[in-house]
């Protein structure tokens, strides 16, 4: 069964598929555009969605994102989505890092801040392949 389009906004597309219980969120070129309240409510409206679809894995592809998350937003994220994101049944959660400089530096500090939570578990790919592969082994 192919990938179920279910979302889209101006910065981010999301994908479920139902086989792999998978979850994929593609943030968009046009993230540049965001300001901090549109970041808060993807992250917000993701939780809803792996809650409604009961996720166990999920695929972050940041690769085209464009928009730096400040320190105090990944303070936010470790504070408020966190939490909600350990209530879920999520085990894994893979992400394809930003190509632009700070926005992969930025990505790659919220991977590590959310790491030393120890749940869910979470891995950086540069590549969707290698990626998909660590999910299901």
């Amino acid at each position: 069964m192919a990938d179920i389009h279910f979302y889209q906004s101006k910065f981010i597309l999301r994908f479920f598929n139902c086989e792999k219980n998978l979850l994929t969120s593609k943030w968009q070129p046009t993230s540049a555009e965001m300001v901090t309240t549109d970041f808060k409510r993807e992250m917000t409206l993701l939780i809803e969605h792996i809650k409604k679809f009961k996720a166990q894995y999920l695929l972050t592809l940041t690769n085209e994102m464009q928009f730096t998350i400040s320190p105090e937003l990944q303070e936010w994220v470790i504070g408020n989505i966190i939490p909600e994101l350990q209530k879920t049944g999520l085990k894994k959660q893979a992400m394809i890092v930003p190509h632009e400089f700070f926005a992969k530096l930025s990505v790659e500090q919220t991977i590590h801040d959310i790491n030393s939570t120890k749940r869910p578990i979470t891995k950086i790919f540069s590549h969707k392949e290698g990626a998909m592969e660590w999910l299901y082994n």
